[in-house]
């Protein structure tokens, strides 16, 4: 039984178009649903999996942790505790709680990999790590996965690298996923923050107001950028705009 832990980005993407090309074939197709994806992300989604679909792929199927309200999503979560998301923390705990966990439960649960468990058979789990980062194809597994899964990762294998995988999304006709993350994750970029403010000014209102609503929380950070905050990037912003929007136009002109 071949799965696939799909994360929506160009690597995973990438991976699943070359097993379609390679004639690899795949039982299962997982995606963990945080609540906080962009929109863009929401919409690549539905028209990959319909893209699957129509090669005799399954469909990708959506997947939730299970919190105390049940199906919670991270920024529900984030607000009740009136906390941040862990890695800005330094921790990378929100991945694994509403990342990694929903998947391997509802994996370890499925009928089909319980019926590969009870034969005897270990389960091939495909992983987009990508040939520009092999060290973490070589980390060494707990046995707990090792004696459950086979993992594989053909893009080190098949020395995809970054450019390759976008060659590869592109040579199938489709356009490149983007950056897949919750639109408040602390690892943003500032450029990507103050891009979203242009692009979808509500998701930046909720990422400030979950920032102000956890500030009592921390002190040994600033805010979501960790030693910054995202509403001292987008205030400074604002403020440059209105600078150069208040200049005085020049009225010098070419003398004849």
């Amino acid at each position: 039984m071949n799965i696939v832990s799909y994360g929506a980005g160009t690597n995973s993407t990438a991976l699943l178009i070359e097993m379609v090309n390679r004639g690899i074939s795949c039982d299962l197709i997982t995606f963990a649903d945080t609540g906080a994806e962009r929109p863009e992300t929401y919409e690549y989604l539905k028209m990959f999996s319909e893209w699957l679909v129509s090669k005799g792929f399954p469909a990708i199927v959506c997947v939730k942790a299970e919190t105390p309200s049940k199906h919670m999503g991270l920024e529900q979560f984030c607000i009740g505790h009136k906390t941040l998301p862990s890695i800005a923390f330094g921790y990378k705990k929100c991945s694994q709680q509403f990342k990694g966990e929903p998947q391997d439960k509802y994996i370890k649960n499925h009928p089909m990999v319980q019926k590969e468990w009870s034969d005897g058979f270990r389960v091939n789990k495909y992983i987009g790590y990508d040939a520009d980062e092999p060290h973490r194809a070589n980390r060494v597994l707990d046995e707990k996965i090792t004696n459950k899964f086979n993992m594989q990762y053909p893009l080190v294998e098949w020395n995809m690298g970054r450019d390759e995988c976008i060659e590869s999304i592109k040579n199938a006709g489709l356009p490149l996923p983007g950056k897949s993350a919750c639109f408040f994750c602390p690892s943003s970029k500032p450029r990507e923050i103050l891009q979203m403010a242009k692009t979808h000014p509500d998701l930046i209102k909720r990422a400030l107001a979950l920032e102000e609503n956890a500030k009592e929380s921390f002190t040994a950070i600033k805010g979501l950028g960790r030693n910054w905050s995202w509403k001292e990037l987008i205030d400074s912003d604002n403020a440059q705009m209105k600078m150069f929007a208040n200049e005085v136009p020049c009225e010098c002109y070419d003398g004849e």
